[in-house]
């Protein structure tokens, strides 16, 4: 154990904060090594808070990336078949737009689409029911896999900083 002598008087004394600065635009390092971060843009404090914070404060988009059934050169689809996937994919918008009318595709990446909406609590309330309608249905359109995420830090800064110009 320890000495009574080192450890009554210091048994008491409180521990001392220590804060670091690190200037960095490896968002995903800062994300997980700060507990309060502040975004400077134009050489003016933007935001300072921890990364929920401004996520929450900044942050306007969930994003719904769905990965799609490959169709590749190697299956020689005709031209008709192709324009057929096209079509399920619009059909999937339709879908997609009959639960929240103001959800749109952000980016499209080979097999993978990203839609993108306003993360409040009223589409927060939606978007269960619409996955579970999409699992049901899952088989009318060309889906692989789905994943429903947040903005990140980096699209919260980028924002921040879009908006100071």
């Amino acid at each position: 154990m320890y000495p009574t002598v080192i450890y009554q008087p210091t048994s008491s004394v409180t521990t001392q904060t220590r804060t670091t600065v690190l200037s960095t635009l490896h968002l995903d390092e800062v994300d997980m090594l700060s507990d309060r971060l502040s975004i400077i843009s134009s050489s003016e404090l933007q935001g300072f808070g921890t990364t929920m914070y401004l996520k929450d404060k900044y942050g306007e988009d969930c994003n719904l990336i769905i990965e799609l059934i490959s169709i590749s050169d190697e299956n020689n689809l005709r031209r008709q078949q192709q324009k057929s996937f096209q079509i399920q994919i619009e059909c999937l918008t339709e879908f997609l737009e009959s639960y929240m009318s103001d959800i749109r595709i952000k980016e499209e990446h080979g097999d993978q689409i990203t839609y993108v909406t306003i993360d409040d609590v009223e589409h927060t309330k939606l978007f269960s029911k619409m996955l579970a309608d999409l699992d049901e249905n899952r088989n009318r359109y060309p889906i692989k896999s789905y994943s429903l995420s947040n903005s990140s830090l980096e699209q919260t800064f980028l924002r921040v900083a879009d908006e100071k110009k």
